[in-house]
């Protein structure tokens, strides 16, 4: 179902995550070495017309601010933002972002976003929720799941995936989050926090996109995801993931109206805009 212009993003974004892997942790007070840097800046080009155009589009910055960014590279943006408060954590946080396919709880992700986000409060809850769906998605991938059309190996591979939407989709939540505690007087944060809002919807697309994919094979192209979705949530694990997923994403996207953009515009290069938005609609999202 993917399209070539789908795969290069797809190999972008897993040669990211590869380099992300590479990186020995910067520490606090540390310079951001070059790799982290290097990751940032290609990331940062990649989305940029995207990233800047939506934040103009929904008041994220000025026209004054836009053409200011227009003059500037993913390299030239990533200096700048670490003349920024809080830049090389802006950065650390992108680079995070992108890593919702090699890790396996969002418990980093939360910890890189920490010093970014004033109001305390709103870490902690952010930690019980994720460790709350977490906890109740990984026991009920215990029980066997039984969809028509899928052999043992499959129905492992689909429980993965579901494991893998609910960390993503909180990956999504996160940076979310982060974007809407940037201070108003911050320029670059914004353009880094908004590629990372883009990084993180793309990697929750892949696994959006297998599932789509098991929909497919189980039933056909014919009927929708959410009729399907509906009829294996009868499945504990199905029932938990998915609703947690959709939850999250569409709580990220009523966070902001930069954040909705900018996950609606992923979405669309993944081609899985048709079916993942009635999805949002059911859960009172209006996209």
């Amino acid at each position: 179902m993917f399209s070539p212009l789908m795969k290069s993003v797809a190999i972008l974004l897993i040669v990211a995550m590869l380099a992300s892997c590479a990186m020995d942790a910067v520490g606090p007070g540390k310079a951001t070495s070059n790799l982290e840097s290097f990751t940032a800046s290609r990331l940062i080009d990649h989305f940029y017309d995207d990233v800047r155009s939506t934040l103009l589009e929904n008041n994220g910055i000025t026209q004054e601010q836009y053409e200011k960014i227009g003059n500037l590279n993913g390299e030239e943006i990533t200096r700048s933002v670490l003349t920024e408060s809080n830049g090389k954590e802006y950065l650390d946080f992108l680079n995070c972002s992108k890593a919702g396919d090699s890790i396996e709880s969002a418990d980093e992700v939360i910890d890189r976003a920490e010093s970014l986000i004033s109001d305390k409060a709103k870490v902690t809850e952010l930690r019980e929720k994720a460790k709350e769906i977490e906890s109740r998605v990984y026991k009920e991938a215990e029980v066997v799941f039984r969809t028509r059309a899928l052999n043992a190996s499959q129905k492992e591979a689909f429980n993965k995936e579901l494991r893998a939407l609910v960390v993503k989709s909180v990956v999504l939540l996160v940076a979310a989050v982060v974007y809407a505690f940037i201070p108003s007087t911050v320029l670059w944060g914004k353009v880094v926090a908004g590629t990372a809002i883009a990084v993180a919807a793309g990697v929750l697309a892949t696994t959006l996109g297998v599932i789509i994919d098991y929909k497919n094979g189980d039933i056909g192209k014919d009927k929708a995801l959410k009729e399907w979705l509906d009829e294996i949530s009868k499945e504990p694990i199905a029932a938990s993931a998915i609703a947690a997923g959709i939850t999250n994403t569409a709580s990220a996207m009523g966070a902001s109206p930069v954040v909705s953009a900018l996950v609606l515009i992923v979405f669309a290069i993944w081609n899985i805009k048709d079916d993942v938005k009635p999805l949002l609609d059911a859960y009172n999202l209006k996209t």
